[in-house]
C-alpha cells in the first residue's frame, strides 16, 4: 500500500514539474530557441572535422598541419573561459543578452568565408573566432538560463546542451550530401604507408560551398 502511494506521489511531482515548465510560455520559448542555437553551433563547429580532407586540398597542406585549426578553435574557447568565466564574471552576469548577438554573428561570418580561404593561417583565424563565440555562447546562455529558471534550471540546461551533439550529427549528413567524390581515392591524393596524405594539385573545392552555406544560413537565422 505504501509503495503504491509513494509511486503515485512521485508521479504527481513529475506531473507538477512538467506543468510548471509548460506554463512558463516565454521561458519555454527562450529555452527552445537556445536549444536550436546549440544545434546550429554543433553543426558549425563540427563541420571542420568532416571537411578536413577538402580543406587540406584548398589550403595546400597535409592533415598534420591542418590540425592547427582545431588548436586555434580550442585556444579561442580557452581565452573566453579564462577572461570572462574567471576574471570578468560580472560582464557575463549583467550583459548576457548583449553578448549573445555578437557571439552569434562572429561564427556566421567565419563559416560563410571558410570555403574561400586559401591560406592555412586565415583558416586558423576563422576557427579562432568560432572558438571565441563558442565560449561566449556557453557562458552567456548558462547565465541566462540559470537566472531565468532559478532552482529549476537543471532540466532546461540539459535540454539545450542536447542540441550540440544533434547538430554535430547533422553536419556530417550535410557534408556527405555535397561530397562529389571519395577523397581517399581521388587522383589529387597520394597515400603513403604512414597514412600521411600529400596533395599533388591545388584546386577550389566547390563541395565545401554548399555545405558551409547551409550551415551559415541556419546560423544567421538566429
Amino acid at each position: 500500500m505504501n509503495e503504491k502511494e509513494t509511486h503515485s506521489n512521485d508521479g504527481g511531482h513529475i506531473e507538477n514539474g512538467l506543468n510548471y515548465y509548460l506554463k512558463q510560455k516565454w521561458k519555454l520559448f527562450v529555452t527552445l530557441f537556445s536549444l536550436f542555437s546549440f544545434m546550429t553551433m554543433g553543426m558549425e563547429l563540427e563541420i571542420s572535422g568532416s571537411t578536413m580532407l577538402p580543406l587540406s586540398i584548398q589550403v595546400r597542406t597535409n592533415l598534420a598541419k591542418l590540425s592547427w585549426i582545431i588548436a586555434a578553435k580550442n585556444f579561442g574557447y580557452m581565452i573566453i573561459v579564462v577572461f570572462f568565466g574567471l576574471l570578468f564574471q560580472s560582464i557575463t552576469k549583467n550583459y548576457s543578452e548583449f553578448i549573445l548577438p555578437i557571439a552569434y554573428l562572429l561564427p556566421s561570418i567565419a563559416t560563410a568565408l571558410t570555403p574561400y580561404f586559401k591560406s592555412l593561417w586565415a583558416l586558423c583565424i576563422a576557427l579562432l573566432f568560432q572558438g571565441i563565440s563558442h565560449g561566449l555562447i556557453d557562458l552567456a546562455l548558462n547565465t541566462l538560463i540559470t537566472n531565468m529558471w532559478s532552482s529549476r534550471s537543471t532540466a532546461p540546461l540539459n535540454c539545450i546542451y542536447f542540441g550540440y551533439p544533434v547538430g554535430a550529427l547533422l553536419s556530417i549528413i550535410v557534408v556527405r550530401s555535397f561530397r562529389q567524390n571519395d577523397p581517399l581515392i581521388d587522383k589529387n591524393y597520394i597515400k603513403y604507408s604512414n597514412s600521411t596524405i600529400i596533395i599533388k594539385e591545388n584546386y577550389f573545392q566547390s563541395e565545401l560551398v554548399g555545405a558551409y552555406k547551409i550551415i551559415y544560413q541556419e546560423r544567421s537565422t538566429i
